[in-house]
């Protein structure tokens, strides 16, 4: 199907040959790859949707940058498209393979709806529980996934459709009736006929009786349910053709853009096919699409229908949850994933530093993407916030929320705010995916900003810490006299079995038995 290698590789050997289907593995983000189709000079090459044009030497340049996880590929030729994957791994520079896989894995145990994103990487999730965020890019992965599948399965089944004897009541000529139903003895002109009554005899050419006649029919509870199922594809599929149209998945507009012919291609085949099907056999002559539990029941024993409504629903569902992960959806950036895992650490080492058990909480201090919480044993309280709101504005109080920005909105990763009713004490942690000595030294803007612009009521935060995947050059940062003395620094070697876990238990435990603000 096509060929890639390290930009820096110029020798022809180092080609890796991945074909249709498979999987192209040991490619890292923040690194330069070359591309080369081996299909038809007049091939169209889509990476997650996004098409990726070749030069005159005919060959594609390509960098994967902020994520890691399995890539989607593209190639489309005469109208015909062919799959694989380029599995990319988080760059060396940030977290290791083995690190990274362990962050996925303490996430998806804690809640694996958080990895859900829009990265361009995907990993493989269950379809149960709520959709939590970005369903239509959810539906959408699923709809193009397993709806060429129901489609065909659908489309099987005209050859040979479920059929039932239905019967009717209807008018016949008595002289070419065979048979009399036992309704039809029961008309009072046959009996007068047999009996020899009146002139009966002679208007026998005449005489039409009512008779029921049964005969084979396809409008079935089953097919019934099963085009009750099509024309909700079909009706899902146009609503997800007007979402991409406006750039309404979520996420920025301008990730969207280049995405949208692509994805409004597959989707307008996949309507035009379901909708030729509706309007042929057996489809075409059923009164009306309903479902029922007959019609259900049926298709539980019918195995030529159970597999296309089950693909059908698989193709509808918005759940991202469950032990089985079966499909390939969108994940969180490389670093939001870091974010998210450090959310899930500091919730570990809290509960470790405290001896109690944090449990979520309904109504947070500040409004947040996730907030847990617990009650100390000397009275106090503790809360502990993912992606909490500090809206711009004037001065809050209890009755406005307690959250405020003196300059724009800020969202930092982790807050976590320790009260004992007279006042409060708010300490910061902010991730950064990037350790080397100038990232780290830019990324404590963001610790300033927050340190000097953050209040709950009218106290200042105590801190702010940057969280660091790796080793850093700026050791200064990290020492805990910088912190008290400055109330900004950072964590280094922040990670899956790093000394930055233990560090974060000695500042959890400074902080926590601090007074609080008045």
């Amino acid at each position: 199907m096509l060929r890639i290698r390290h930009a820096l590789a110029s020798n022809s050997s180092a080609w890796t040959q991945v074909e249709v289907g498979s999987i192209a593995s040991d490619l890292h983000e923040d690194s330069d790859y070359t591309i080369e189709l081996t299909a038809q000079s007049n091939a169209r090459l889509f990476i997650d949707d996004v098409e990726f044009a070749f030069s005159h030497d005919g060959l594609c340049r390509w960098r994967p940058s902020f994520y890691a996880g399995r890539v989607s590929v593209h190639a489309v030729y005469n109208g015909l498209g062919q799959v694989c994957w380029f599995d990319v791994s988080p760059s060396a520079s940030k977290s290791g393979d083995e690190h990274f896989g362990e962050m996925v894995e303490r996430i998806r145990a804690f809640d694996q709806a958080l990895l859900r994103g829009l990265s361009s990487a995907t990993m493989a999730f269950g379809r149960d529980g709520q959709h939590g965020l970005f369903a239509n890019d959810v539906l959408l992965t699923r709809i193009r996934s397993h709806g060429p599948a129901f489609l065909e399965a659908l489309a099987s089944l005209s050859a040979s459709p479920h059929s039932a004897l239905s019967s009717e009541r209807r008018p016949m000529p008595l002289v070419r009736m065979k048979s009399f139903h036992p309704t039809t003895l029961q008309d009072r002109r046959l009996v007068a006929l047999i009996a020899g009554i009146g002139s009966a005899r002679e208007k026998l050419d005449t005489i039409q009786l009512y008779s029921r006649e049964s005969q084979p029919t396809v409008d079935t509870p089953v097919n019934r349910a099963l085009l009750a199922l099509a024309k909700r594809f079909r009706a899902t599929v146009a609503q997800l053709r007007e979402s991409v149209e406006a750039l309404q998945l979520g996420g920025p507009k301008e990730d969207q853009l280049p995405r949208v012919e692509r994805r409004l291609a597959v989707l307008v085949e996949l309507e035009d096919g379901v909708s030729k099907i509706i309007r042929a056999d057996p489809f075409r002559r059923i009164a009306r699409a309903e479902t029922s539990a007959t019609g259900l029941a049926q298709i539980a024993a019918h195995p030529r229908y159970s597999r296309p409504y089950r693909l059908g629903a698989h193709a509808m569902m918005t759940g991202v949850e469950g032990d089985e992960a079966p499909d390939d959806l969108h994940v969180n950036h490389a670093w939001g994933i870091y974010e998210t895992w450090c959310y899930v650490e500091v919730l570990r080492a809290l509960e470790d530093v405290l001896g109690i058990h944090l449990a979520p909480i309904k109504f947070p201090a500040v409004t947040a993407q996730l907030a847990f919480g617990a009650l100390l044993h000397d009275g106090r309280s503790v809360e502990a916030l993912f992606q909490a709101e500090f809206p711009s504005g004037a001065r809050r109080t209890a009755a406005d929320g307690l959250a405020w920005s003196v300059s724009r909105e800020r969202r930092p990763d982790v807050v976590l705010i320790l009260s004992d009713g007279a006042g409060t004490s708010t300490l910061i942690f902010d991730a950064k995916w990037r350790s080397g000595r100038q990232n780290v030294l830019d990324a404590m803007q963001s610790a300033h900003i927050y340190r000097d612009s953050l209040r709950l009521g009218a106290t200042r935060i105590a801190g702010c810490m940057l969280l660091l995947p790796a080793e850093t050059e700026c050791n200064w940062l990290e020492a805990q006299d910088f912190f008290r003395e400055h109330h900004v620094g950072a964590i280094a070697d922040f990670n899956v079995d790093g000394g930055g876990c233990e560090t974060m238990r000695h500042v959890l435990r400074d902080w926590s038995a601090a007074p609080a603000a008045r």
